[in-house]
Order: C-alpha cells, then sequence, then structure tokens
C-alpha cells in the first residue's frame, strides 16, 4: 500500500510542478481559441495529464466488467487496453463464433471481465465471473425482474 501512496503523491508531485513551470509563462494565454474558456493550453495538457495518470493508477479486480480495445490477435492469445498500466490478456479461443472464426479486429473495442490479476498479469474473459452473476441476480431481485 505504501508504494501505491508514494507513486500517487509522486504523480500529484509532478502534476503541481508541470503547473507551475506552464502557469508562470503568462505571454502564452489563448484568446478564443477552440478550448474557449480564457484558460492556458498548458493548463488544459496539465488537467489532461493528470486525469491520466489517475486512470493509469487505477488496479482492476476480479469480476470487474471493462471496456477494452483489441491492440493486438496472436494465435492463441488476444492483448487487450485494460486502461490501466498493464494490458490484459483473452484467450483467442474466447473470441471464436459458433463457426470457428474471430469477427473481431485490431482496434475494435470489446466488453470483457476480470478473471485473474496476478501483478502485471491481467487474465481477461467474455463470460461473467461468478460474482458478477450473483451481482446480476441480486440487482434483479432488488428490482423485482424477471431472469431466465
Amino acid at each position: 500500500m505504501s508504494q501505491r501512496k508514494n507513486s500517487q503523491l509522486k504523480n500529484t508531485e509532478f502534476i503541481d510542478q508541470l503547473n507551475k513551470e506552464f502557469n508562470t509563462d503568462s505571454s502564452l494565454e489563448s484568446e478564443g481559441s477552440a478550448g474557449g474558456a480564457g484558460k492556458k493550453p498548458e493548463e488544459d495538457f496539465a488537467s489532461l495529464l493528470g486525469e491520466s495518470l489517475k486512470k493509469m493508477s487505477r488496479k482492476l479486480s476480479v469480476g470487474e466488467k471493462i471496456r477494452g480495445k483489441i491492440l493486438v490477435l496472436g494465435k492463441e492469445d488476444v492483448f487487450v487496453s485494460t486502461g490501466t498500466q498493464h494490458d490484459g490478456v483473452i484467450a483467442r479461443r474466447d473470441l471464436l463464433d459458433a463457426d470457428g472464426n474471430c469477427p473481431y479486429k485490431v482496434d475494435d473495442v470489446i466488453e470483457l471481465y476480470v478473471t485473474q490479476v496476478r501483478g502485471s498479469d491481467i487474465r481477461l474473459s467474455k463470460k461473467a465471473t461468478d460474482k458478477n452473476v450473483a451481482e446480476d441476480l441480486e440487482d434483479a431481485f432488488d428490482m423485482m425482474l424477471p431472469i431466465q
């Protein structure tokens, strides 16, 4: 945990440093730019970078549903961007249709479930885990929805 806090602290310090550097030069103010609102382009960059770093430091947990972009379609595995520092892997056979063809291509966005997280190794699946099924059943019960 302390390593995670140190990482977040370093990210915050980095963002603060960027803001200090970019906010000192007032000659770069944008007037009537597409971003409008009188902000400096550097402020926008610093805030976008900060948001990006926050997303990258996010940790996935087993059972979580994610939307990921296919990065590589290998013969046995498919690598998917998870929106975190580490990419996920799903077995290509899990993505095959009834005819045995893979209907996906690189850059397609698909919904997957996290089935295993071990360090930087993230395993994904098209099928919901038991945890997801239990949560869905509980939600249906609470809302009195029929299920099949």
